[in-house]
């Protein structure tokens, strides 16, 4: 058997040793990606395929000639003799050297393997055509068509000389004869001259290849098309970080995350979508002069683009970037494509979508599938109405298209049907209830509790997202901060699971139902970080001395408005945006009359020294720090404990302006958790409970939520999937037909007389039709189930 499928791969390529040889052009240049073989695919594209019948000896001349140069090139520049920077040139995707690939290479029989490989399979092609005898009869094919150009020449020049002209005779009947000017002169057309005969060869080959009459006859390759344009779609959108610029991330999925969408991501996938538009446009008006100008223009545009402007831009050459080089490799696949289809010729008569040409069951389902892509058929609709001489209006034109998607998807079905019929009164089989009732109740098991299933996955699959950096301030409202302390490392540590269960979750003196209902909300995972704030300030009290009047002034006046603000802020590291890099809080309160007092005589210094003033009740020992928000103190644990903080006022110095105050912030509370800070001084603590967040990969499930995933998947899905089955029973005259050939056929006649321009036929045609579905009656007429021997009779 391996011995039979060799054999067969052999004569397979030997049938068609052209086609291996475009391959290997095209593929020396795409792993390469050198100006040296740039022009191997251009050879192929706009003159091989376009010559007809087949490429004559002078193209494998050229072929062959030019790969022995390219190997004699790259051989002569890897001697030593060169300067160094033919070697260095290779890391530099703007160098001259690099484009050109005349760089020295440490292993240049690898870098040469594929252009030796074209070399012999060119050989090996222009052997065996002298072998079978097609050599000479492509020259001789050739040196007939010019001779029967030559001769076209000679009978046009002769036709010239023939012109009416009235009788001269005795005759007088004013009949009108035809004379030959210089019946005595042989008809000798003027020679061309060199540089006529090169533009007419010129003009020749392009006219050659415009005229399908002269070569195998129409064919449709707009599928095969579309298809590689599709893929290169798909590789722009997932690779883009390819085609960026150089610098810059890159990553598509990022851009989104972020809401941002890349000028050159836009700009690439906007000209790959007008080219397929275009080409659809081209395709429906069989414009073929149009599609060699459109080859034409995208082929020099994407060329130029890849080996000239993006090595610059991405900063990579393009023998580097193997996404490029698979993008670059599917295009190559469309312009071969692209060009069979100039010289085959645009067909005759394109009837439908080129999925339903003949009817069979998967053709069906992925015809359904992508009838379910978004404007994908309002899209096509109108570019084939616009394009298409037709009578029908834009919404009958529709109708029709609808009426005939339905019928090849039932007659897909009806034939489906009739190579396994089903004998009456047989029930319907265990293996197709499994398979058809099983998945689908699996399918919507699974949509349905979807939601819950990701939520699950996006907290078992949480990430810490504990800070890094911590602030408190206090503050009178209106003036500079009384105390300010900013503290990293050292002063922010995690608690452990250990450390929150038996001094905060199990703490007897915060133990109550209001304290647990709070917690509750917390998994028994939870990050919560110990942030400790030295009592001394970070900072001096820095007030001038107008607004020490005016503060003193307010703490004298009973009426005046007063209030102190705690306040703190925490930064985090985030990679995803749906956590902020910073949460911050705070919490307020009255002066009161005995506090102004005491403020006032601590800052007028008619106290001692050791004077402080405190606030009971006020600063949040427990916080929470969500992902995104404000960050709010957790109120019945604060209640619970119930810290008392007190404000002092130290200085250095007797007179201004040597002297120099800050304020200290105390606390005579137990710690819950007994850190020592380095320097082993007092401290006031915080405990910050951080909520996790959910991996790169669930960040649209965790930023959706669970009510905006139930809304988005289960109600939408839920709709879609109603469709099928609410009110299926008022379709039953239109899905459930028996027979659809007659109208199948009726479709494919409309299609037909208009492909032939005749108009009023297609007009009585579609209102035919549309009569047949307005009449129930004559609609069970035609899709009834014939008999076999009615069958055979009406054929």
């Amino acid at each position: 058997m391996p011995t039979r499928l060799g054999w067969a791969l052999y004569y397979a390529i030997l049938a068609r040793t052209d086609f291996f040889c475009y391959f290997l052009m095209i593929l020396d240049h795409v792993v390469n990606g050198q100006l040296l073989t740039l022009p191997l695919p251009l050879l192929v594209f706009m003159w091989a395929l376009l010559e007809k019948p087949r490429p004559s000896p002078r193209f494998w001349i050229t072929a062959i000639t030019y790969v022995e140069i390219i190997v004699v090139v790259k051989f002569i520049f890897q001697s030593p003799i060169w300067p160094p920077k033919f070697s260095d040139g290779a890391n530099d995707p703007e160098n001259i050297i690099q484009l050109l690939g005349i760089y020295h290479v440490p292993n240049f029989t690898r870098t040469a393997v594929l252009d030796i490989l074209l070399l012999l399979a060119l050989c090996f092609h222009r052997g065996t055509l002298m072998l079978h005898g097609l050599w000479e009869y492509q020259t001789s094919s050739r040196e007939e068509e010019e001779e029967e150009d030559a001769e076209e020449r000679e009978v046009e020049a002769a036709m010239a000389e023939l012109s009416p002209e009235p009788a001269t005779g005795d005759d007088g009947d004013g009949m009108v004869r035809f004379r030959i000017e210089g019946e005595t002169d042989s008809v000798k057309p003027a020679a061309p001259s060199k540089e006529d005969s090169k533009f007419t060869r010129f003009v020749r080959f392009f006219r050659t290849a415009l005229d399908p009459r002269r070569g195998a006859g129409h064919a449709d390759y707009y599928s095969i098309m579309i298809f590689t344009d599709l893929i290169a779609f798909i590789i722009s959108i997932f690779g883009y970080s390819s085609f960026a610029e150089k610098g810059g991330q890159g990553d598509v999925v990022s851009y989104i995350t972020n809401n941002q969408v890349p000028k050159m991501f836009l700009i690439l996938l906007l000209l790959q979508f007008l080219a397929i538009v275009v080409d659809r446009v081209i395709y429906l008006r069989k414009w073929l002069l149009g599609k060699l100008i459109f080859q034409l223009i995208v082929l020099l545009a994407i060329h130029i683009w890849l080996f000239f402007v993006m090595p610059g831009v991405a900063g990579r050459s393009f023998s580097d970037n193997p996404v490029v080089q698979a993008w670059y490799f599917f295009k190559c696949v469309y312009f071969v494509v692209s060009a069979m289809q100039i010289a085959a010729g645009y067909p005759t008569r394109i009837l439908g979508h080129f999925l339903t040409k003949e009817p069979s069951l998967v053709s069906a389902v992925i015809f359904l599938i992508t009838q379910a892509i978004p404007f994908l058929l309002e899209l096509r609709g109108l570019l084939d109405w616009s394009c298409t001489e037709t009578v029908l209006s834009l919404m009958y034109w529709f109708k029709v298209q609808d009426i005939w998607n339905n019928i090849y998807v039932i007659k897909s079905f009806r034939e489906d049907e009739r190579k396994s019929p089903r004998k009456l009164g047989a029930t319907v089989g265990a293996a197709t209830k499994i398979l058809a009732g099983g998945s689908g109740v699996f399918v919507l098991l699974l949509v349905l509790w979807l939601p819950l299933i990701l939520i699950s996955l996006v907290n078992s699959t949480s990430r810490t997202n504990i800070p890094y950096s911590g602030t408190l301030r206090v503050q009178l409202a209106g003036y500079e901060p009384l105390f300010h302390f900013s503290g990293e490392l050292d002063y922010l540590k995690n608690v452990s699971v250990a450390n929150y269960t038996d001094h905060i979750k199990n703490n007897p003196s915060l133990k109550t139902p209001g304290t647990e209902k709070e917690l509750a909300q917390f998994p028994s995972t939870v990050d919560v970080t110990h942030f400790m704030v030295p009592s001394r300030s970070g900072s001096l009290w820095g007030i001038s001395p107008p607004a020490l009047d005016a503060l003193k002034q307010d703490l004298d006046k009973e009426t005046a408005f007063l209030k102190i603000y705690f306040h703190w802020s925490f930064k985090r590291r985030t990679t995803t945006g749906l956590a902020a890099d910073s949460v911050s809080g705070s919490v307020n309160s009255d002066v009161g009359k005995e506090q102004r007092q005491q403020l006032l005589n601590i800052i007028n210094r008619t106290t001692s020294a050791n004077a402080s003033v405190s606030f009971k009740g006020v600063f949040p020992t427990f916080v929470s720090a969500p992902s995104n928000g404000a960050s709010v103190p957790l109120s019945q644990l604060n209640r619970q404990r119930n810290v008392s903080v007190e404000l002092s006022l130290s200085s250095f110095g007797n007179t201004m302006p040597n002297l120099q105050q800050w304020w200290a912030l105390n606390s005579h509370e137990k710690h819950l958790i007994d850190d020592k800070l380095r320097t082993d001084e007092p401290y006031i603590e915080m405990f910050v409970f951080n909520p996790r967040i959910s991996a790169p990969v669930f960040s649209f499930v965790a930023g959706q939520g669970i009510i905006g995933l139930y809304i988005s998947l289960v109600l939408v899905v839920g709709q879609f999937v109603r469709l099928f089955f609410k009110n299926c029973s008022h379709n039953i005259v239109y899905d459930d037909l028996p027979n659809p050939d007659a109208i199948h056929s009726l479709c494919k006649d409309i299609f037909l007389v208009r492909e032939s321009k005749r108009h009023s036929l297609e007009e009585r045609l579609v209102g035919q039709l549309f009569l047949i579905y307005r009449n129930p009656v004559r609609m069970l007429e035609l899709t009834r189930e014939r008999p076999i021997i009615e069958k055979q009779k009406t054929d």
